[in-house]
């Protein structure tokens, strides 16, 4: 007998210990026979082969409760499959859904176990009674395509459920009774819709200004579209716990109370301040890149991640994944030659009291103190025991560690990333002389950012700032380069809900006001970056639109030919300089008849080809991938090959020493 065929499941999550609540029981009264009613899609804009913002309205005669699923069925429209969060659109009551629905585009092919092509599915987390308008928007940052052309209320397009309270389990499929019509137009009637769109997103906040605007104009279509491609991609290597270098073993609330106060005054002080963006100004300036630009970084992470933490703002979102990625991951979202790592800053100013350091990243440890909280609602056996590794610690500290004593505080000053994963008891593994590893026991507040961070094999916890704990024991291992393993379980932190008495009332307080007033002002920058990185989407599509009207043509080659231009000449010094190099492979790696792997083998690329290569790079987008040259020069950055004259081979961009863009690894042949 054939295995049972397992139910394709979209919302597949590292997280294990989140609020994962099983789907909810039938109430077998509360069956009845089910049907969608008042069912609209609207499309903004509604202009054939442009991605648009989509709102979904319907009306379910039954109830509809967690785990239900709504299938929306799109066939001719494209885009790449992905999870993704819904946004809140008018409602006549005033009521939002968003957080009510996990969302999943298909996309345009069906791989193999997977869902059917070109369909929205809508899976149930919070009960809905019967007969409520439920109204959605997919953003355009999911990058759903529409056809060419679409009639008005289309029977193509359709809706059906899996409903539990529906007689029979399921509500058929019927078309949607209301939908947007798509035909061909002249592109004067298309500009004039794209820029009532336009004006619509700026109505939507009297306080977006002129220096808004100017910010949202300022992002072209190539940097848009690397950064949301960037913004997809994470590292499947699993990198397992790392051993942080430390100076102080903290003892004592009193050891870490002037960092506590200085972080709190920085964090006050920037709220007072009222500067609208702020998180997003500090990022651009301290990683020199362009305001839109993070924005738009922002809106792609929170579109593909916030699904899994509707806890979280979309200012949390962007710190937490930035706060994840080493300096190489910053390059290739933002393709500057040169970034500092967040984190290792942030985490160098708090080991030593740096004050510059600190205000420097002010706005962005403000918002980290958004973003852990206590768990509730978890099964306490779902959370596991998490290590941290220190080393280099100063003799004298590490005495201090050896002399703790059970029930005796200690601190973690900090945001603290652990891992449940440690190994360093495998028989094999090296630990550093004199290192220390912590054992924290009984995590009572924390956030597992496995589904959010750059290294989702990690499958990494933040602890909050100032965290808290009792010692359970200590003890050494000799014959682990005589590693001091110390056993901690969580008692609170400066800011949290559970009030750990191991704090002043005063200091607790004082930083307990400071986050509230942290996430009030979070929620309204928010909203700001969401309108702005809208009005970004639009202009894009405006600005493609107008390129194909005679009265802008223009000033859309000059615009054309200065950015041209532009490239050339910074592909021409990056290259002369040697700050970039691309490299082709010559010999694929491969496993010798001695079973010893060979790495591949790279050869530098000439500069005039590497200059072509560098300009190409920098021209690309989504749609735009291939370019060819007369001379028998051509690339493909889908996959990143390129023919060079010797054969179409693998090409890779190095900055320094680090690959910063390659082609995806193939597996290596087996020995001959």
């Amino acid at each position: 007998m054939p295995p049972k065929k397992v139910p394709f499941n979209a919302f597949v999550c590292k997280a294990k210990a989140r609020n994962l609540d099983p789907p909810d029981e039938v109430i077998p009264e509360d069956v009845k026979l089910g049907e969608f009613r008042d069912t609209t899609l609207i499309f903004a804009p509604a202009v054939g082969k442009v991605e648009s913002n989509i709102t979904i309205k319907f009306r379910c005669t039954t109830r509809i409760v967690r785990g239900d699923n709504i299938t929306i069925r799109l066939p001719g429209f494209k885009g790449g499959a992905m999870v993704f969060q819904l946004e809140n659109k008018p409602h006549p009551e005033g009521k939002t859904f968003a957080d009510c629905f996990q969302a999943y585009w298909s996309g345009e092919e069906q791989p193999k176990g997977a869902a059917a092509p070109q369909v929205i599915i809508l899976q149930c987390q919070k009960a809905i009674d019967e007969n409520t308008l439920v109204v959605l928007g997919v953003p355009e940052t999911v990058q759903i395509q529409l056809p060419e052309k679409l009639g008005a209320n289309s029977s193509k397009l359709k809706i059906e459920g899996v409903i539990k309270h529906a007689e029979g389990g399921k509500i058929a499929k019927a078309a949607f009774m209301e939908s947007s019509e798509i035909k061909k137009r002249p592109v004067e009637e298309e500009i004039a819709e794209l820029e009532n769109l336009v004006k619509d997103i700026r109505s939507m906040s009297s306080s977006i200004n002129e220096e808004d605007v100017e910010i949202a104009s300022s992002v072209s279509r190539e940097e848009a579209d690397q950064i949301w491609e960037a913004a997809r991609e994470t590292c499947d290597l699993h990198i397992g716990m790392q051993w942080k270098i430390e100076v102080a073993a903290y003892r004592h609330y009193d050891e870490i109370a002037v960092l506590a106060k200085t972080i709190t005054e920085n964090s006050y002080a920037v709220s007072k301040k009222r500067i609208s963006l702020a998180l997003h100004r500090e990022i651009a300036a301290n990683l020199g890149v362009k305001i839109g630009a993070v924005i738009v970084l922002e809106d792609a992470l929170y579109t593909f991640h916030a699904s899994f933490y509707p806890e979280l703002t979309r200012a949390a979102v962007l710190a937490l994944r930035l706060y994840t990625m080493e300096s190489n991951d910053i390059l290739r979202v933002f393709g500057q030659l040169s970034a500092p790592c967040i984190h290792r800053e942030i985490s160098s100013a708090i080991r030593s009291l740096n004050t510059d350091g600190l205000t420097k990243w002010a706005s962005f440890i403000s918002v980290l103190m958004t973003t852990t909280s206590k768990l509730t609602n978890v099964d306490p056996e779902a959370i596991p025991v998490l290590y941290r590794g220190v080393k280099e610690l100063p003799p004298d500290q590490l005495q201090h560690i050896l002399s703790l004593k059970k029930d005796q505080p200690y601190f973690f000053p900090g945001y603290t990333t652990l891992t449940p994963i440690a190994r360093y008891t495998e028989e094999g593994y090296v630990c550093p002389d004199n290192g220390v590893i912590f054992e924290v026991q009984g995590v009572v507040e924390a956030l597992e950012i496995g589904d959010l961070s750059q290294y989702p094999e990690d499958v990494e916890w933040l602890l909050p700032l100032c965290s808290s704990f009792t010692v359970v024991s200590v003890e050494v291992q000799p014959e682990r380069n005589h590693l001091t393993r110390v056993v901690l379980q969580m008692a609170g932190s400066l800011a949290g809900p559970l009030r750990d008495a191991q704090f002043p009332e005063a200091d607790r307080s004082l930083a307990s006001v400071v986050v509230k007033k942290v996430r009030s002002d979070v929620d309204a920058m928010s909203t700001r970056s969401s309108i702005i990185a809208k009005l970004i989407h639009a202009g894009l599509k405006l600005n493609e639109r107008k390129a194909l009207h005679p009265q802008f043509l223009l000033h859309h080659q000059y615009l054309t030919y200065f950015a041209d231009t532009k490239r050339s000449s910074v592909a021409k010094g990056v290259i002369e300089d040697v700050t970039v190099r691309w490299q082709q492979c010559t010999a694929d790696a491969a496993m010798g008849g001695d079973g010893v792997m060979r790495p591949a083998t790279w050869e530098n690329i000439n500069k005039k080809q590497a200059t072509l290569l560098e300009q190409y790079f920098l021209r690309r987008t989504r749609a735009l991938k291939q370019f060819q040259q007369d001379a028998g020069f051509s690339v493909n950055f889908a996959d990143f090959t390129a023919d060079t004259g010797k054969g179409v081979k693998r090409i890779r961009r190095m900055i320094g020493k680090f690959v910063s863009h390659q082609a995806p690894l193939a597996p290596p042949p087996p020995p001959a």
